[in-house]
């Protein structure tokens, strides 16, 4: 099998063990080339130029190059594998996939060879895997600075968050999902297809490999941003929890609202007519298999 194994110039974590890495890759695959990136236009040079004569496509990072390095994968009809080394701040993706943060385990989990096909969705005409948010404090994933997150982690999009504490949002609009029409007026809208946000198991039983998304909608309230909080620490499960948030299922959803700042997978996106939907689109990724 031949693989090319793509990773940042900025991550840190890699190149602590990129000595490693090589040889764990160069011994195993038949033909094993790796490419530091330096951006995302270089990125998307070499997924349309090089990646297709591989069988195989590992890169490491984190949710944000995920969904940039899908895009690409897709945008250029390129049907391969994918191994993941999850090195970013979250990782959320990593965290549904049941792939280990830990590079050595990581390479473990390629090696051993277990495929899942995981469907990915579509935000108008960027696809997806796990996310859409707008309101409060979906812009501190990609707001914050990569030196703050490489030394607080986490932590670096709370400082990050402090910031709009006390900031006023309000989302107001409509959602159509599927063919049923609410009325919004909330600090923070979720579409999902997740377990985890920011790290935090919000939604238990979340992440499927079907057509159906969830969308959570936090109620405005006396104290919006407590409702926010409960939201967090208490998530969604089986049984419908209306006092913070109210929750829904569907396959299309469309929106007509105030605002048009949005997070994709952790990344920075403006539209003012959205439609989030199923795709038939899958990546082929190795997981753990558990």
């Amino acid at each position: 099998m031949k693989a090319i194994f793509l990773y940042n110039h900025n991550d840190y974590k890699v190149l602590r063990k990129l000595k490693y890495i090589n040889k764990e890759f160069s011994s195993y695959f038949e033909l094993y080339k790796n490419m530091c990136i330096n951006s995302l236009e270089e990125l998307d040079k070499v997924i349309k130029e090089e990646v297709k004569e591989y069988d195989l496509l590992i890169f490491s990072g984190g949710d944000g190059t995920f969904n940039n390095v899908i895009n690409n994968v897709i945008k250029y009809n390129i049907d391969i594998k994918i191994g993941y080394l999850p090195t970013g701040t979250a990782n959320d993706i990593a965290h549904n996939l049941k792939i280990s943060r830990h590079i050595k385990q990581a390479i473990k989990i390629i090696k051993n060879n277990h495929i899942v096909n995981q469907k990915v969705f579509l935000f108008n005409k960027r696809y997806f895997v796990y996310v859409n948010g707008i309101g409060k404090f979906t812009s501190v994933s990609y707001k914050s600075k990569i030196a703050q997150k490489r030394i607080f982690g986490t932590f670096a999009y709370v400082f990050k968050g402090m910031k709009e504490l006390f900031k006023r949002v309000r989302i107001k609009g409509s959602i159509k999902i599927d063919e049923k029409e609410i009325e919004v007026n909330s600090p923070l809208i979720l579409v999902l297809n997740s377990k985890y946000i920011g790290g935090k198991k919000v939604n238990k039983y979340g992440f499927r490999n079907d057509t159906t998304l969830d969308l959570i909608v936090v109620k405005k309230g006396m104290w919006p941003l407590m409702n926010i909080v409960f939201m967090v620490i208490f998530g969604k499960g089986k049984k419908e929890n209306k006092f913070y948030f109210n929750s829904y299922q569907g396959k299309k959803f469309e929106f007509n609202l105030n605002d048009n700042r949005w997070c994709i997978d952790g990344e920075s996106e403006m539209s003012d007519k959205v439609e989030i939907i199923s795709s038939d689109k899958y990546i082929n990724i190795y997981t753990s298999g558990e």
